[in-house]
């Protein structure tokens, strides 16, 4: 039965509090979730960013300012989220970021990166398709690219974790870790220039790093200086894959 409703029969759980809820009081919010109206009015049950709030006005605008939040503050972004284990919100979070990123980031590479052109030149060979037919080519893989990087980055963030020390941690919770941690990828509007990638490369690792190591010390406890070399796995994954 419904919790607000003892006579109503529950149609649905809310994703935040856990309680039952019926047609009436079921009130999906924008990510689609079931999501109880009376949330919001309860001090301990606030998700903790815009884009897990029922309450928001539309999905840019709370896509925006939890962006904004996570770029303005990685080391207090986590400080005010719950521990719980809806992660579908952060996934959906993290696909639009990466797919944001990597259209700019592959762009950048088109048309400053005179070693990435070299080489993907080279490597077409006489019988390759023409070049702008490659090019669409790299920008049509991004949607495989995102869910396969948000993935390689959960099982790296866990693995960490595990070897760090922390029992079983919870899939869950390392997928919002990992999921809110991609607002870095917004970074990758800006364009890297020379070898190292200095510019917008360099920002994303050092926020991915900073929001992840916040991320480990609010879900899971963990001490930070032990949170600095846990975050090294994902990190270097980063630095080799993206």
């Amino acid at each position: 039965m419904c919790a607000h409703h003892d006579d109503r029969p529950a149609v649905a759980r809310c994703w935040r509090c856990g309680r039952s809820l019926c047609f009436e009081c079921h009130h999906p919010e924008l990510t689609g979730f079931a999501a109880c109206r009376r949330c919001p009015e309860r001090g301990d049950a606030q998700a903790g960013t815009p884009w897990e709030d029922v309450g928001s006005p539309s999905a840019l605008d709370a896509f925006g300012r939890t962006a904004f939040d996570a770029l303005r503050s990685p080391s207090g972004f986590f400080g005010g989220l719950q521990a719980h284990t809806s992660w579908w919100p952060a996934f959906f979070f993290a696909m639009a970021c990466i797919a944001v990123g990597a259209v700019f980031d592959t762009t950048w590479n088109f048309l400053f990166n005179e070693q990435f052109n070299a080489a993907l030149v080279k490597n077409l060979g006489p019988d390759a398709p023409p070049l702008p037919v490659v090019r669409a080519m790299s920008y049509a893989r991004i949607p495989l690219i995102a869910p396969l990087t948000f993935l390689m980055h959960l099982i790296a963030l866990r693995a960490g974790l595990i070897l760090g020390g922390v029992q079983r941690p919870d899939w869950a919770l390392c997928a919002r870790i990992v999921g809110f941690s991609c607002a870095a990828y917004l970074f990758l509007t800006v364009p890297s220039f020379g070898a190292w990638r200095l510019g917008g490369h360099t920002l994303m690792i050092f926020w991915v790093y900073n929001l992840q190591i916040a991320g480990m010390q609010r879900f899971f406890g963990v001490p930070p200086m032990r949170a600095l070399f846990i975050a090294l796995l994902p990190l270097l994954f980063t630095m080799q894959c993206i």
